[in-house]
């Protein structure tokens, strides 16, 4: 079923039975922590955020070079190198902050040492065209996402493509170079968000190199809800019980995690400081403002 039917589906759906829908679901979702309707205070300055993680690990403020970005973008038209996936990305700006992320991730991983490169969480994005065509056609690049045939993506490895959870990934243990995510780990469910750098850490060889990009941050970790994102994956999202909630259906996605400064130093700093350095990356200028891309996380293996 395309995307306009799908939306047709879920609007009829909402017509005939709106109120009784979001009463049944609203009830669901309170059992699994608080839920409220305002997102406004959980909002964090990265500045702030930055301040608080202090000591735990690198905190590094970059400068982006917007001339150079423009300059970047204009040299890879999306629209003429990605067709297909540009398609789904009528909004010139949403596309250009796709292309200002894959810039950064190019930019923040030069020099890393050579060997098998995965992008996690990438669905249709075609970042591993765009690496290929900048950094090395010969380098094996494996697409990372949940098994989603619509998508590609089978269980199991298939070729270039791996259909699994993010925190079970079926390669051997420091096989791997590089690791990108974009706009990807707050839709991790459960207890998949964390345990991500548990299997980057695993996978990455000595000298491999994690980015993420960008890092959604709140001054109390919360979880967006999504009744349109529900109805449109027609599944429930695992959510650990105890979260705080949102609900919004301008996310559009079923789940959303923002996490603070407790949970990146935790259950992710924490646990895996003996084998990733980590880096806090606070990015400033216009472009980054524009583009929404304030903080991104560096890990390197040790």
């Amino acid at each position: 079923m395309d995307d306009a039917k799908i939306s047709r589906v879920i609007k009829a759906e909402f017509s005939r039975h709106n109120d009784a829908l979001i009463e049944r679901e609203v009830r669901r979702l309170r059992r699994f922590g608080p839920l409220s309707f305002n997102a406004a205070p959980y909002q964090v300055d990265p500045q702030d955020f930055c301040d608080r993680m202090q000591g735990y690990c690198s905190i590094e403020a970059r400068q982006v070079d917007g001339d150079a970005f423009e300059k970047w973008y204009v040299e890879n038209d999306y629209r003429l190198l990605f067709e297909d996936y540009t398609k789904t990305y009528p909004d010139e700006n949403l596309l250009k902050k796709k292309a200002f992320e894959h810039w950064l991730s190019l930019r923040e991983t030069e020099g890393a040492s050579g060997g098998v490169v995965l992008d996690v969480g990438c669905a249709t994005s075609p970042f591993f065209r765009l690496w290929k065509r900048e950094e090395s056609p010969a380098t094996p690049f494996l697409r990372v996402d949940l098994p989603l045939p619509e998508y590609g993506f089978l269980p199991g490895r298939n070729g270039d493509v791996i259909g699994c959870s993010a925190d079970a990934i079926p390669l051997d243990d420091q096989s791997v170079a590089r690791i990108y995510s974009h706009n990807a780990i707050e839709h991790f469910e459960g207890g998949a968000y964390a345990g991500f750098f548990k299997e980057c850490a695993r996978v990455l060889q000595p000298g491999g190199v994690l980015y993420v990009c960008p890092l959604f941050v709140a001054c109390s970790t919360f979880a967006y809800v999504s009744l349109t994102g529900i109805y449109r994956r027609l599944s429930f999202p695992k959510i650990i019980g105890g979260t705080n909630l949102v609900y919004s259906d301008a996310v559009g996605q079923p789940y959303e995690l923002y996490i603070d400064t407790d949970f990146l130093t935790n259950r992710i700093i924490g646990p895996l400081e003996k084998m990733l350095d980590f880096h806090l990356i606070m990015y400033t200028g216009h472009a980054a403002v524009e583009h929404d891309v304030r903080l991104g996380l560096l890990a390197i293996q040790k």
